[in-house]
């Protein structure tokens, strides 16, 4: 949980100027509820720029059930979505995604498998590309804490070690 609300402040941070609105769409479980929903939002404010956060909340599941869910067609995502400050919910993976030209989408992983790099594929990179074919800003940019990227689009968590790593967040291609 803190890996991930310094990963969201850290993007934040990052963001150039200042008063602008952000978009920020999470795919994920009780990590991104705890993170986006009740700490972002209040980061971003301190620093003068307006969030507008979505969060395709599933509690416990992880990107191998969220992508079940995807090729299911479910509408099981739990969608919270924070604007001045205030939340709304309801919908489908597919419904969150095209609710608003998002800036930044991260996808987290569950937390016990979060330092298992076996259980991020198939189902991120099918997730990925799903979610890339829909989206409505196609300068999006995709991330997920705790994983790394080698320049080579190989994923790697945090816990393996290794050479020419990129930190999360990417750019999906």
């Amino acid at each position: 949980m803190r890996k991930l609300l310094f990963f969201l402040f850290m993007l934040v941070l990052s963001l150039p100027g200042q008063g602008k609105d952000i978009r920020i769409l999470a795919i994920g479980n009780s990590f991104s509820e705890d993170a986006i929903e009740q700490y972002l939002y209040e980061l971003a404010l301190e620093g003068g720029d307006n969030l507008i956060i979505g969060n395709a909340y599933r509690g416990g599941q992880g990107l191998e059930s969220h992508w079940n869910v995807v090729v299911n067609n479910d509408a099981a995502f739990e969608y919270r979505k924070v604007v001045d400050g205030k939340k709304t919910t309801n919908r489908t993976l597919e419904a969150c995604v095209k609710d608003e030209p998002w800036d930044y989408i991260t996808f987290q992983q569950v937390s016990q498998d979060s330092g298992r790099p076996e259980t991020y594929e198939p189902y991120l990179g099918n997730l990925l590309d799903y979610v890339k074919g829909i989206v409505t800003n196609n300068n999006v940019k995709f991330g997920i804490p705790g994983l790394k990227v080698r320049s080579s689009g190989e994923f790697r968590t945090e816990k393996n070690e290794g050479a020419d790593m990129l930190s999360a967040p990417f750019q999906g291609s």
